[in-house]
């Protein structure tokens, strides 16, 4: 079976894949090429979430909260782009905008942000690194934990 290089929403599936499968950065590429193919298409917004989540899996935190932003405004009702600038803002220490972000995505969506905070492998993370960061990220942001437990995934 071969991927159709032109389909926007497998390509994106595939990012996802790559990104929390521990390649952020080969997802990119192939959120790079959707980009470039169609960018007008009306999936758009997923390619922007799935573009936040792996810069954030990338450390990126300052391109994750913008393309969480592009994914947002397109599409204001999910609470995933939400919890990215959640994520990232924390992980840029900005513990207001943290918990503003969180305090969005839970008017959206409550029980899907509580999941999240109870158990980070909600995430699919593959990687228990990424697992915890987003687990001890997401707890500071909803003041669970200290800033300062941010430092050692910084």
């Amino acid at each position: 079976m071969e991927l159709n290089p032109y389909d926007v929403s497998s390509l994106v599936g595939v990012a996802f894949g790559e990104a929390v499968g521990g390649n952020p950065r080969l997802g990119l590429e192939y959120l790079d090429h959707v980009a470039r193919i169609n960018p007008r298409d009306p999936w758009t917004f997923m390619a922007d979430n799935v573009r936040a989540i792996s810069h954030f899996l990338a450390k990126d935190y300052r391109s994750s909260i913008a393309c969480a932003v592009a994914s947002n405004s397109a599409a204001p009702r999910l609470p995933q782009p939400e919890l990215f600038i959640a994520l990232s803002s924390v992980g840029l220490g900005d513990l207001a905008a943290a918990s503003e972000a969180l305090e969005r995505a839970r008017r959206l969506a409550t029980s899907y942000v509580q999941a999240r905070i109870d158990d980070a492998v909600s995430f699919r993370f593959r990687s228990k690194a990424d697992l915890d960061r987003a687990r001890v990220f997401l707890r500071i942001a909803a003041g669970l934990e200290p800033l300062s437990a941010a430092e050692a995934f910084r």
